[in-house]
């Protein structure tokens, strides 16, 4: 695996992603709060589709995500999502 391997990853799903997959996040974040969280919802996407491959486990990068939207300012935002992410994640996480 090299770097040249991970940025086609990362392209790839940035090229392919509209975001927050969710229309409740989409919606709170652009709407109600005024905020975008595009980027932490791109890298999360990315920890879900490679975290096999690049050892980020799901816990990891449902934690990752909600500190980032912490650190936004938003941390009532922030425990939804991750509430979400925890109990329906696990349909979504890639194992391989």
């Amino acid at each position: 695996m090299t770097l040249h391997n991970y940025i086609d990853d990362w392209r790839e799903v940035a090229n392919n992603n509209d975001g927050c997959t969710s229309f409740i996040f989409k919606y709170i974040a652009k709407v109600l709060i005024k905020r975008n969280y595009c980027t932490i919802c791109i890298q999360h996407d990315f920890d879900y589709r490679y975290g096999w491959k690049y050892g980020i486990p799901r816990k990891e990068a449902d934690s990752d995500m909600r500190d980032g939207v912490i650190a936004s300012g938003h941390p009532k935002i922030a425990a939804l999502m991750h509430t979400v992410v925890r109990t329906i994640g696990w349909l979504f996480y890639k194992k391989s």
